[in-house]
């Protein structure tokens, strides 16, 4: 379940960019048309423009819509990765982390009077 859902998320974040290039190869196709009928400058007689304007829009629009989506992703990802830390308590908003699992020992303490200190109170073991 988690890979389908990071192997999505992938395809979404690398689909952003794509938008753009389509956008230029239809200018490209396009063209002729552009300058003709939807150009600023299509009723000047010497058009400067060449369609410049509609491909600028255009761009300047997908740049927008990628922000926006950005932003929703990031807000998506964070929302649902949040890992909590279980040995501090705190979140940690890192979308990959690694918690070690292995106990931490400290070498210096001496393990044979650990057993002579940590036990529990003398009352508690007699039976009653």
């Amino acid at each position: 379940m988690k890979k389908r859902i990071a192997i999505s998320f992938s395809i979404l974040i690398l689909a952003l960019p794509i938008v753009k290039v389509a956008i230029l190869i239809q200018f490209g196709f396009n063209r002729d048309y552009i300058i003709e009928n939807l150009c600023v400058e299509r009723d000047n007689a010497i058009n400067t423009c060449q369609g410049q304007c509609l491909l600028s829009q255009k761009l300047n629009e997908a740049s927008n819509k990628e922000k926006e989506q950005e932003s929703f992703l990031v807000k998506l990802v964070e929302q649902l990765f949040i890992i909590k830390n279980k040995y501090v308590g705190i979140k940690s908003n890192h979308i990959i982390g690694h918690i070690s699992k292995t106990p931490v020992t400290n070498s210096f303490v001496i393990r044979i009077f650990e057993s002579q200190i940590f036990h529990p109170p003398i009352f508690l073991n007699r039976p009653y």
